[in-house]
Formats: C-alpha cells, structure tokens, sequence
C-alpha cells in the first residue's frame, strides 16, 4: 500500500523534484554538556536531552557541537561502545552526544546501530523528533537512511541496505556491512508494483536532499574539547569555515534591535543604495560593526554557555588569550535574545527555542543559497 508522506518538501516523485528549492547554507549551534549536569536523576538527564533535539530538529540545525566547558576535565572522544556494567557516572559531554544521536536516527535503525547501553535507557519516555527522514513503512519518499547489511551478493554488484522498506535495498557500491547510508531510491520500480525481490537505489551525500530539495535531514554531531575547538574542523568540510558567528549572553546586544537593524540593512541594500553616502554620519560605532556582517552567509555558528555563560568557558580555555570581559570580540554578532525575563536564569532548552525563534527571520534572508 502506498502512502504519501506528509512532508510537503519530500520529493514523491521525480517531478515533484524540479518544483523544490535547494538550500545550501547550514546552522550549527554550539552548547555545554554541563548543561546535562544541573538534572538530578537519569531520567531527567535524558528528558533534558530530549528536548534540546526537539529544539535543535523544529529550527532544522544541520550541526550540534558538544563542547568540553572545563577543558581540565578529560572528555572521552567517541559515544560507540557496548555498556560494561560499570556504575561510574557518564561524561556529560558524551551522554548528550549520544542521546541526541539516537534520537536523530530512524527508529527503524536505531537497534542494529546502538548496542545496549545504560545512557539510553530511559529513551522510550522521550517524545520522537518526526523529522522528514524518520520515515514510516509505507511512505514512499525519493531518499531514505539505510544500514548496510550483511547480505550475499555477486562480487563488484554492490550491497544490500535496509531502509524500513519491506523489501531490501540494492545499491550500486560495496560498502561494508553496519554502515549508515542515505539512499535515493528507484520510485519507478518501487511504484511499479511489480512482484520483484529487492529495490533499487544509489548511495548520495546525506547532504543531498537539503542542497537539492531544501528537505531538512537531521543533524551531525561534533565533539569539541574546549569552546577554542568550536570553530574548529566543521563537519561540512576542511574549507568550510564558518563565516558568521553568533554569541548567545546575558551582557550581549538587545537581539530583537540588532536583527531589525540587519533585515533594514538587507532591504535597504536591495532597494536602494544611492543614499548611502548621506547617511554615513548618522551611523554610530555598532551601525558600523553591523555594516561589516555579510550579506549572505554559508555556515552560520550560534554558540551557547552553560550556566556561567560563554564567558565562564572563555576564561579557562588556555587557547584563548583574551580576557572574558572582551568575550563578544570572538564572534560576529554577541546577542542577548531575553533581554526583559520575568525569571533569573533561562534554562539552554529554552534558551535554544528562544534564539532560534529570534533569529529565523534573519537566518532565512541572510542564508546563501
């Protein structure tokens, strides 16, 4: 039985492809593990990461990266491995690593990807991301996220992948078994309906579908040991640096001014650029600093603090010789999005729906595409 899917943006077909527009910027967004921390029990940690990638899937992050907020401390470098029976508590930095990355695969993948481990094992209590690429049984879609399997095929005739379909997928490359892939399938064979043994389907960049499609497909995790290492080594690539920084501080600049001033600037520059030289004079010391921000962006970073704010992981990240007083001069635009808060503190989950509801505007008018 086919079932369409109900993602407006999910191409059916291959003419539905030719109406959907790529987007080919990205949205990383930087956060503490520490943050794991402040819950008092398993149950709430795993809640509390929960709803960071709730927040993280609704404003279509493309990045996570988990920082090390005390460099002192040694953080591990990988979430793989079997649970052991030890009852020693799990790093922080890694416990939200790996929740966020099983929330994000596919149900339909998640057992033959995670061993058994005590860090998800109150993951059943979570509410399901419904992103775009967690595809049910019966849902046809041009790509879907497959694991390879271990599955006899003729030599040089390339593997099988399962991708939640009822039948096996067989794409054009060997690729070891256990291995995550993005498949763009054959629709012609699967709608076919045709009584054949296995589809048909291509290995693709799991970037594909946004660049091609503008299709939202999940996000990639990247460990930091320290906010120096924030900028460092994006996931989209050697050459892809990120070329507008974004701080999130209660001592950074009204957000709400900030980005009305920026969509002005971008509808005054699109409209109208003969009046700039008179108005030159009337443009104070942070007119000029938003002047320098580009126009279009590539890859967008938007960093969080713990508790302590950015600030307090600036000031003892050894890499970093700047007082934390001067924190704003490492980032492009240093904002606070609550600057009128009827409570002391704003928890990262909320800070992070927050943010993103703040700067979506802004985000989508200034996003290279």
């Amino acid at each position: 039985m086919k079932v369409e899917c109900p993602w407006n943006l999910v191409p059916n077909n291959k003419d539905d492809t030719k109406n959907t527009k790529g987007r080919k910027y990205t949205v990383s967004v930087a956060i503490p593990g520490s943050v794991i921390e402040i819950a008092q029990s398993a149950e709430l940690r795993t809640y509390l990461a929960g709803q960071i990638a709730r927040a993280v899937t609704i404003f279509e992050v493309d990045e996570v990266i988990i920082y090390n907020e005390d460099p002192t401390r040694t953080m591990e470098n990988s979430t793989s491995g079997v649970y052991e029976g030890s009852n020693k508590p799990s790093d922080p930095n890694i416990f939200l690593a790996r929740i966020l990355q099983y929330l994000e695969t596919p149900s339909y993948l998640r057992k033959l990807l995670f061993p058994v481990h005590k860090d998800l094992q109150y993951t059943g209590l979570l509410n399901p991301l419904d992103a775009p690429h967690h595809m049910r049984l019966d849902e046809t879609s041009l790509y879907r996220e497959g694991v390879t399997i271990d599955k006899p095929v003729k030599q040089g005739a390339g593997s099988f992948v399962t991708c939640g379909l009822r039948k096996d997928v067989k794409i054009d490359k060997h690729i070891k078994p256990g291995v995550r892939v993005t498949v763009e399938l054959d629709l012609d064979l699967i709608n076919s309906n045709e009584n054949i043994k296995n589809y048909k389907g291509k290995v693709v960049s799991p970037r594909q579908p946004r660049e091609k499609h503008g299709l939202y497909w999940g996000y990639q995790i990247r460990l930091a040991k320290s906010i120096s290492d924030v900028f460092k080594q994006s996931s989209f690539g050697s050459k892809a640096n990120y070329d507008l920084t974004i701080g999130i501080s209660d001592h950074g600049d009204n957000a709400y001014t900030t980005c009305a001033k920026l969509l002005s600037n971008n509808s005054d520059n699109n409209s109208d650029n003969d009046n700039d030289n008179d108005n030159d004079n009337d443009n104070n010391s942070d007119d000029e600093t938003l002047n320098n921000i580009p126009k279009k962006f590539n890859h967008l970073l938007i960093v969080f603090g713990g508790q302590g704010g950015i600030e307090n992981a600036v000031e003892v990240d050894e890499n970093i010789k700047i007082n934390r007083n001067d924190t704003r001069s490492l980032f492009d635009l240093y904002l606070n999005t609550c600057p009128y808060k009827g409570s002391r503190a704003i928890r990262l989950e909320e800070q992070i729906l927050i943010t993103m509801s703040t700067l979506k505007t802004l985000i989508h008018e200034k996003g290279a595409n």
